[in-house]
């Protein structure tokens, strides 16, 4: 694959979800031991180990996903979120429904936007993204031309009176 600018967008999702699942390890043993959490496994009747299991293979997953996005790897795009909906509906069964699901579910479509915008699929493709910026030429140039129906002539002012002797003159132009 030929060398091409990944987009800063990619980036932020990449380390993101790295050092999210670096976190969500590292946090794994703590978690397992508070007390909401032991009262959540009894009332689901799941065992702390399926939990356990349950967690770092997300946590693996999502580290995964990060390194194949930063490399690249389209799989990695489609790994990240379909894992992960795969284990928020384990989580969904096997405990009660969380409000965090909600900002889950939300959080992974952001990310799926901006891995499957023009962007994105240009990026993991392979094909070049044009850069998106206009010379300031350019754009004034445009600007001009959209706003010369709405431009009025010119008034010589030299044909008035009050005006070419210094008197005080003021006009309201409506469009």
């Amino acid at each position: 694959m030929k060398e091409i600018k990944r987009p800063t967008s990619i980036s932020v999702i990449s380390y993101l979800l790295i050092g999210s699942g670096v976190i969500a390890l590292i946090m794994l043993p703590f978690t397992m031991n508070m007390d909401a959490t032991k009262q959540m496994l009894m009332r689901s009747g799941v065992s702390k180990t399926t939990a356990q299991i349950n967690s770092f293979l997300g946590s693996i997953v999502t580290i995964i996903s990060g390194i194949a996005i930063l490399q690249r790897k389209s799989w990695g795009r489609i790994l990240y979120p379909g894992s992960t909906i795969a284990f928020l509906a384990i989580s969904l069964i096997l405990f009660e429904f969380q409000p965090l699901v909600l900002f889950n579910l939300i959080f992974v479509g952001v990310i799926c936007y901006f891995l499957f915008n023009k962007r994105g699929n240009a990026f993991f493709s392979g094909e070049e993204m044009p850069e998106q910026k206009v010379e300031t030429s350019q754009a004034n140039a445009t600007a001009a031309k959209e706003l010369e129906p709405y431009q009025t002539q010119q008034t010589n002012y030299n044909n008035y009176p009050e005006v070419s002797q210094g008197k005080k003159v003021a006009g309201v132009i409506l469009m």
